[in-house]
């Protein structure tokens, strides 16, 4: 069940949406900015992060959950990310 909130928070109450389903049994991929992100303007990384998309979206098809570094170039590879 998921909960959801709807208007001022303090008014009404939060209620329980049980067709939503549980967050744990979603599919979830989560990708990371690898250090070197940093030293770009919002703009550069902007115009990165939709370059790699396609190699995002293809890494959602064969996993179905995970951890994974956006490298700097779209043309490298995924790397799963360590903390």
């Amino acid at each position: 069940m998921t909960l959801e909130t709807s208007g001022d928070p303090k008014s009404r109450p939060a209620t329980l949406v049980p067709e939503l389903g549980s967050a744990r049994d979603r599919r979830v991929v989560y990708f990371f900015l690898a250090g070197s992100w940093h030293s770009y303007k919002v703009e550069e990384t902007a115009a990165r992060l939709i370059r790699l998309i396609p190699k995002m979206a293809a890494q959602t098809d064969l996993a179905d959950r995970g951890r994974f570094e956006l490298p700097i170039n779209a043309g490298s590879k995924l790397r799963p990310h360590r903390d």
